[in-house]
């Protein structure tokens, strides 16, 4: 394995997801007391096992390789919408300076 398959992270949908599971997890055995041993396991395998049952079984590795030239797509149109804010901050800013010169209304030795 290379460190590219082994570099995983959850991302920041899933890591709130889990989160709020554990905020619930208090309420959990109050209300449904029958489900907290299921719940708690649940919680044990989400937090626990499944980052390393999706790299034993190389499933992260196909999401990664399928993800990827839409993350490279996504990439560039949001670079190319940078460059054009840029581009176009520039121009406002030179527009500015130009009409900031001097009133053209006025006489020349005013």
């Amino acid at each position: 394995m290379s460190k590219r398959d082994t570099h995983f992270e959850f991302g920041p949908l899933s890591r709130g997801i889990f989160h709020a599971l554990l905020a619930v997890a208090l309420v959990i055995p109050l209300y449904f007391p029958e489900y907290t041993a299921h719940y708690f396991f649940l919680l044990l395998f989400l937090g626990l096992g499944l980052k390393p049952l999706l790299q034993a079984t190389g499933l992260y590795v196909c999401w990664d390789r399928l993800e990827a030239p839409f993350r490279k797509r996504w990439s560039e149109q949001e670079l190319e919408k940078h460059r054009r804010s840029v581009e176009q901050r520039v121009r406002q800013d030179a527009l500015k300076k130009r009409r900031h010169r001097g009133d053209t209304k006025l006489p020349r030795n005013w």
